[in-house]
């Protein structure tokens, strides 16, 4: 699936898109107000992570398995045995 470039075509095609459909809200808001302008922002956002979410990631931006640099104590068993003692100091 090719990601389609951002640019003002693009978003001059959703905008379309949106408006088309002008008897079925996009958004809703459950209580209180939203001004133009805060209501422009929320649909800003909203889609900028409905973009972000459909583009795949660049290959080598970031490792698939990394193993953590810091220990993790609470994987380490609570109660040691009386002798454990003795395998540290060996």
């Amino acid at each position: 699936m090719d990601a389609e470039p951002d640019g003002p075509e693009n978003s001059e095609r959703a905008i379309r898109a949106m408006s088309e459909h002008t008897d079925v809200p996009l958004l809703r808001v459950e209580k209180g107000t939203l001004d133009p302008l805060e209501l422009a922002a929320v649909t800003v956002v909203l889609l900028h992570r409905l973009n972000a979410a459909r583009r795949e990631p660049e290959p080598g931006s970031w490792p698939s398995a990394v193993s953590a640099p810091w220990r993790r104590p609470e994987r380490i068993p609570a109660y040691r045995g009386p002798r454990s003692w003795q395998a540290q100091a060996a």
